[in-house]
């Protein structure tokens, strides 16, 4: 936990240290090894302790009702390059991309019929994948260049749709 509040996501990224946090702020400040400790996986092991000078951004829109939040961490992820916070969770079934240098949002998309439940990036940051209430998965193309140049990291329309979950993602 961090300020109190549960973590949702926690790395390392090109020389920063980025934490989201449960209650929808995110900071993101130079890297202090004596700051976190971290496993092989950065993964938070134990409390996180931010610089006095960390800035705390407030991402996103109001949380859609009847979200765990024991799953908190798999509505927040990290891009490869420690810019970007994708989040998901929220009322209008939408998923959003924030900068997390700025603060401001990035993109908002809404290719979900329901609430979008997860939001998962591949290990390379090339590819994130959204689920749903609406049972199904999409799996969108990343693209960090597009981002550096002011353009939406994210195409409109998923690169893939995947159906056949019986239940919620």
């Amino acid at each position: 936990a961090v300020r109190g509040v549960p973590l949702a996501a926690v790395g390392v990224r090109s020389g920063r240290l980025v934490v989201a946090a449960a209650d929808q702020h995110a900071a993101s400040t130079r890297w202090l090894a004596h700051s976190a400790s971290l496993d092989a996986n950065h993964e938070a092991s134990s409390s996180v302790q931010l610089p006095e000078e960390a800035t705390w951004l407030h991402y996103g829109a109001p949380a859609a009702i009847g979200l765990s939040d024991r799953r908190a961490n798999a509505r927040t992820c990290i891009s490869a390059d420690g810019t970007m916070l994708f989040s998901c969770g929220y009322w209008d079934s939408s998923f959003k991309c924030t900068s997390l240098e700025s603060g401001r949002g990035i993109v908002s998309l809404r290719a979900h019929v329901d609430v979008v439940t997860v939001v998962s990036l591949s290990e390379d940051g090339t590819t994130l994948v959204t689920g749903s209430r609406d049972t199904t998965l999409m799996v969108w193309p990343v693209s960090a260049a597009a981002a550096s140049h002011g353009r939406p990291p994210l195409a409109d329309k998923p690169r893939l749709i995947l159906h056949g979950h019986d239940d919620e993602v």
